[in-house]
């Protein structure tokens, strides 16, 4: 499911800029910024887990772009998804 902050404000009926608040209090980290990290934790597990291909773990993990992912991923990660899933291959035969 995509998650907005549109939506979360619509269902819980706080302000976009309150939920925001909410987020830097609590986790000390944005909205956008969580809704990132969690989304390349998923990308991470089915990389490591899947032969799933890269652009459709993008997908699954909530990025509507491949491009987007890739730039988003690399600049988290410091390597491209292929090289992450190839690095956790080489660590599992291990």
């Amino acid at each position: 499911q995509d998650l907005k902050l549109i939506n979360l404000s619509e269902q819980f009926g706080y302000s976009q800029g309150h939920i925001c608040r909410i987020f830097k209090n609590h986790l000390r980290i944005g909205f956008v910024d969580c809704l990132t990290r969690a989304r390349l934790k998923v990308a991470k597990r089915l990389l490591r887990q899947t032969q799933i291909p890269i652009y459709e773990i993008a997908i699954r993990s909530g990025f509507n772009f491949r491009d987007y992912f890739f730039k988003v991923f690399k600049k988290a990660e410091g390597v491209t998804p292929r090289k992450f899933r190839i690095q956790g291959q080489k660590t599992e035969t291990r």
